[in-house]
C-alpha cells in the first residue's frame, strides 16, 4: 500500500498529465503498488513488442502477454478499482468510482505517475474526460482508459530514450 505521506502530499500548478517515468526523473520516493504494476506492464509490453520489432501488439498478443506474464499485475489494478468503487451499492448495479473517491485514488495511488493529483479542478477535468457516459462516475472500462492513458505516453518516453541511446552509440 502507498505510504501515508503520499496521500497527504499536495501538488500545485500541475495538470493531471502523465509524468516521465519516476526512474527517469530521479524520483526517489517509493512507487505505489498500482504504479509499480503500470510500470511493469509498460516494461513487459515494450520487451514483448521489441521481440517482434513492432510498436504495437495485436489483441491476441496482448491477451497472451497478460495471461502468461502479467496475471498478478492485472489483479493489483482490479483490486485498486474495487478499493475505490462504490462499496455501498447493490450487487446488481455495476460498480463505479465517485468523483470524491476518484480524487482520493489519484492522490494516493497515482501521485508519482500523474501531475496535479492534489488539484481538485484538474481531477474533475480528468473525470470529465474519462466519463464517456457522463454519469459523473468512473466505470471499470473508463478506469482502464485511465491506465492506458498513463502507460502509453510513458512507454513512448522509454522508447524515445532507447532510440536516442542507439543513435549516440
Amino acid at each position: 500500500m502507498p505510504p501515508s505521506s503520499a496521500c497527504a502530499k499536495e501538488r500545485k500548478n500541475q495538470s493531471g498529465r502523465p509524468r516521465q517515468p519516476p526512474h527517469a526523473v530521479g524520483d526517489c520516493q517509493e512507487l505505489t503498488d498500482v504504479e509499480r504494476a503500470i510500470e511493469t506492464v509498460i516494461n513487459q509490453f515494450h520487451c514483448y513488442a521489441v521481440k517482434g520489432q513492432k510498436e504495437y501488439l495485436t489483441p491476441n498478443e496482448m491477451q497472451e502477454l497478460v495471461v502468461q506474464k502479467l496475471p498478478h499485475l492485472g489483479k493489483v489494478l482490479v483490486t485498486n478499482f474495487d478499493k475505490y468503487s462504490s462499496r455501498h451499492c447493490c450487487c446488481k448495479k455495476p460498480r463505479r468510482i465517485s468523483k470524491k473517491d476518484f480524487r482520493k485514488m489519484l492522490s494516493c495511488e497515482l501521485n508519482h505517475m500523474l501531475t496535479d493529483t492534489g488539484n481538485r479542478r484538474a481531477a474533475d477535468k480528468l473525470i470529465c474526460d474519462l466519463d464517456e457516459n457522463k454519469d459523473g462516475r468512473i466505470s471499470f472500462e473508463e478506469y482502464w482508459t485511465l491506465i492506458g492513458g498513463i502507460a502509453s505516453p510513458i512507454a513512448q518516453i522509454i522508447r524515445q530514450q532507447e532510440q536516442s541511446t542507439k543513435h549516440t552509440k
